[in-house]
């Protein structure tokens, strides 16, 4: 075991401990985990004996103030064939001198046989994405013609295809609405994109059904009141025109986000149940010890122990939660696209994404701003907090600039865009989510 390794596992056992008894002690499907993963800063200690300005230090106070945090000096050698960092983190570690290693933990759970019942996080990013879409697709439908849904075209639909991907992946799974893979009475089953076309259609029923409180409003609204105030948000843009094509791309933004973060919990969900599953033999095994506490020192329980406790760690890895190097684009959550699924969604977007824990708190406060926005805020004491933490985003976000930490402005970003695409104000960038 190396240094890397041996940092982790003596500061995952507490991590882990800590959330199996938040776990036990709460009754909410969704409990707060990412302020919880293991942070290691690993440094390379030759460069940095001659540059004492190696880790920006910002850096340095955002892995500072993790509760579960180590900073591990090591050699390129040792990071060279550690296989907890992936080949990308290894040449960044051998052209910066640092990298940052942020671990899942594993959330216990049921998983029973048998078809599955929708998770917390699933139900809501799907209403989110119905809500949403009902809402949208008219304004959207204007830039291409007509908002009248029998009069869409197919330069509307490859508008979708091209800016949101996972929106046409979803409706080539879907088929709603159409029966024996497309084999309806339906003349439109003979026209282009009629997955898309038809997927859409089943989308805005069942958003219609859902209701919203936007900014500024004592009520909540749904159905036609709902896609009037987003024509009102179309027609105080008429005055600049050239805006328009902006806000179109942002909402179209917000549906491909949405659209993405269903495909990747639908798939999460299923890889969690056959995970839990197949490690059931395994947890079995270890009787009453811990899978991280044997991990860190497997010489004191035995071969058969340490071979279970690294088949359940390395299930906290698999590769759709953790988004390996590798995977194309539209199957990976930036950033920014956490910061929109808590603020639209109202959940913790690290139940789908293993990446950017780092952020933890900040996706938090935006969460809360999300609520804020919706009037959900609970208490007085929750909006100081919030406030805070917004002010807290603002100045690191311009601090970070120099410090290369980007995802802090990306974050910044969607505190603000988003906002102004339910508040009638302008819009002003189109790479919201990019």
């Amino acid at each position: 075991m190396d240094e890397i390794e041996a940092a982790l596992s003596r500061i995952q056992v507490g991590a882990q401990a800590e959330l199996e008894k938040r776990q036990r002690d709460s009754n909410s499907p969704e409990v707060r985990f990412a302020d919880l993963a293991p942070a290691l800063l690993i440094y390379d200690l030759d460069k940095a004996n001659y540059d004492e300005q190696l880790i920006p230090q910002s850096i340095i106070d955002s892995v500072g103030r993790r509760r579960f945090s180590a900073f591990v000096p090591t050699t390129q050698q040792v990071v060279a064939k550690s296989t907890l960092i992936s080949p990308i983190e290894k040449r960044r570690f051998i052209q910066q001198g640092y990298v940052i290693l942020v671990a899942p933990l594993r959330r216990s759970g049921s998983h029973a046989r048998g078809r599955r019942n929708l998770t917390h996080a699933e139900q809501a990013i799907r209403n989110a994405l119905s809500l949403w879409t009902y809402a949208l697709i008219p304004e959207i439908t204007a830039q291409f013609g007509a908002r009248n849904s029998r009069l869409r075209t197919d330069r509307l639909f490859a508008w979708l295809t091209s800016r949101a991907p996972s929106l046409a992946l979803l409706a080539e799974s879907s088929h709603a609405g159409r029966i024996n893979g497309g084999g309806t009475t339906d003349q439109r089953d003979t026209e282009n994109y009629p997955d898309l076309r038809s997927f859409i259609e089943a989308l805005e029923d069942h958003g219609r059904k859902i209701a919203t409180r936007l900014p500024g409003e004592v009520l909540s609204c749904s159905g036609e009141a709902l896609r009037m105030k987003m024509r009102q948000i179309t027609e105080n843009h008429v005055p600049s025109q050239e805006v328009l094509p902006e806000l179109t791309a942002l909402r179209t933004d917000v549906l491909e986000v949405l659209a993405k973060a269903r495909r990747i919990a639908a798939a999460i969900a299923a890889d969690d149940g056959k995970l839990a599953r197949g490690n059931d033999k395994a947890m079995n095994s270890l009787g009453e010890l811990r899978a991280h506490q044997v991990v860190r020192s497997p010489e004191q329980y035995g071969k058969r122990a340490a071979g279970s406790a690294r088949k359940i760690v390395q299930g906290q890895f698999h590769s759709r939660l953790v988004q390996s190097g590798n995977i194309p684009s539209v199957d990976r959550l930036t950033v920014a696209d956490l910061a929109g699924i808590a603020f639209l969604c109202d959940i913790d977007p690290y139940l789908i994404c293993a990446q950017h824990m780092l952020f933890s708190d900040e996706i938090d406060t935006v969460r809360a701003f999300g609520r804020l926005k919706r009037g959900e805020l609970a208490d007085a004491s929750e909006y100081k907090k919030l406030i805070m933490g917004l002010a807290d985003i603002s100045q690191r976000a311009e601090e970070g600039r120099a410090a290369r930490m980007d995802d802090l402005e990306q974050i910044a970003i969607v505190l603000t865009e988003i906002p102004k695409m339910l508040e009638l104000e302008g819009v002003e960038r189109s790479n919201l989510f990019s």
